[in-house]
């Protein structure tokens, strides 16, 4: 059992503590920059439900596709809202548009073509990236963004949010989870 001076030296975890990039998205959005709200589905597993005689029991037998879904606040210039939508409908196109040079077919991509990085690093509360042994907790994802996305103009004067759902083809690197783990001894 802990002590109250232990409990007091601990850093607690912090929900505004992380930030977020887009490489291949526009500046400013391409370096770190806090979005408003991020969910990202650490993990997923489903059970199967068996009858035998009398008893019910469930058994693991599966895992279930990841998701990551940002709120932002874009710039005045709708810089990552134009990013977004513009990789959405490259991502599949019912339709091309030509002229000036420009070529966007119609089609559907790969998902390779598809996607593309974003990365989510924790911060401590002085706002530098917390360390697990030599790297940064940093996640790294190859996504692509799912659902619909809205402009929504008011005559209010507060900021614009925009919602959008990502799915997880791909995670970059050694998680930090299991970085973080390895580095306490444990073990599967």
């Amino acid at each position: 059992m802990l002590t109250l001076d232990q409990v007091r030296k601990i850093e607690w975890s912090k929900s505004y503590l992380w930030d977020i990039k887009f490489p291949t998205a526009p500046a400013p959005f391409n370096d770190w920059f806090p979005a408003t709200n991020v969910t990202n589905d650490m993990g997923s597993l489903k059970s199967e439900n068996f009858d035998i005689f009398t008893t019910n029991f469930s058994i693991p037998t599966k895992t279930s596709e990841r998701s990551l879904s940002i709120t932002f606040v874009d710039d005045a210039k709708h810089t990552l809202l134009d990013w977004i939508t513009f990789w959405m409908h490259s991502i599949v196109s019912s339709f091309a548009i030509t002229g000036n040079g420009f070529a966007f077919e119609s089609g559907v991509l790969t998902l390779e073509q598809a996607v593309k990085q974003v990365d989510i690093t924790r911060l401590t509360t002085r706002r530098s990236p917390i360390r697990v042994g030599n790297t940064s907790y940093t996640e790294s994802y190859k996504v692509y963004p799912e659902g619909i996305i809205q402009f929504t103009g008011d005559s209010d004067g507060k900021v614009n949010t925009y919602t959008v759902k990502f799915i997880i083809a791909e995670v970059i690197g050694i998680p930090p989870y299991i970085t973080n783990m390895l580095s306490k001894g444990i073990t599967r």
